[in-house]
């Protein structure tokens, strides 16, 4: 079946995500972060068992992004080791806290499938978010595309091929792996060393022959063998492809998203390039 929704994603993440055993980097929670608020979250008393809650956000001051007038956070109810505990919230008790969010089909949820996504407002803590968040501005500012890096031109000419793919017919459908399912199986078999070529040509908002794919779901305590996707673009294609090779998530966009969401998920895995960049000079 096929998920539309960023609600559903976070309801099966549990079985594919490991248990949060440290907390993310900053630079990674900021670079999967639509918006990041200071703000009082007003909690529930008893909130209902195992439901989306909307938590009311007040007091804002946005550090990253937009929010409208009366901003509401999409919250799970139920125990998640991946998202900030009802306790959590409770600890607050009111005062302005960051807030890390993602926003989804026009909904705020937090960002990063981390506890910490929610965390107390120190001055120490806003200041290392306004700088990263300013630092991340300018790697994408100063972004230009790289055709010089591993497997640029295979990737490239992948690509091509699945978008020059008329639609399949039924027959081939119901007879096994379609031509662009193992166009994309090509793509994987290339490996991590071509995660920077498909990251540098991922801006490709040209439709899909097909708006499924499907992968094997490698995760330790995966709860099905195949990941199906149904991306409507290649930029959503390529974000599966990428989410694949490196388990990374800057924005799940896998089955269908608005230009912004493309467009939030491109600049995020452009910081994770760019991070990688720096690791390895360093």
């Amino acid at each position: 079946m096929i998920l539309r929704g960023l609600a559903s994603m976070f309801i099966l993440a549990a079985s594919a995500l490991p248990a949060m055993a440290e907390e993310p980097p900053l630079w990674k929670l900021v670079a999967q972060s639509d918006v990041i608020v200071l703000a009082s979250v007003d909690t529930p008393a008893v909130p209902p068992p195992g439901a989306y809650v909307s938590l009311p956000l007040r007091d804002v001051a946005a550090l990253k992004g937009e929010t409208s007038a009366r901003p509401e956070l999409q919250w799970y109810s139920a125990p998640r080791t991946y998202m900030p505990s009802l306790e959590q919230l409770r600890a607050a008790d009111g005062s302005r806290s960051l807030v890390f969010a993602l926003r989804s089909e026009g909904r705020l949820y937090f960002a990063g499938y981390t506890p910490t996504a929610f965390r107390p407002a120190d001055a120490e803590s806003v200041a290392a978010v306004e700088t990263e968040v300013l630092r991340q501005a300018g790697v994408l500012a100063r972004w230009r595309r790289d055709t010089s890096v591993p497997h640029y031109a295979e990737v490239q000419a992948i690509i091509e091929a699945i978008i020059a793919l008329p639609p399949a017919s039924g027959d081939e459908r119901r007879s096994g792996p379609s031509r662009q399912q193992h166009l994309f199986d090509r793509l994987i078999a290339l490996g991590p060393a071509a995660v920077p070529a498909i990251i540098e040509q991922m801006d490709d908002r040209r439709r899909l022959p097909e708006p499924q794919i499907s992968f094997v779901n490698d995760a330790p305590n995966a709860f099905e063998g195949i990941r199906h996707y149904g991306p409507d673009v290649m930029t959503e294609a390529l974000a599966a492809v990428l989410n694949q090779l490196t388990n990374e998530d800057f924005g799940s966009i896998y089955n269908g998203s608005t230009p912004a969401e493309r467009q939030a998920a491109v600049q995020g895995w452009r910081v994770y390039l760019d991070h990688l960049r720096n690791d390895d000079a360093a």
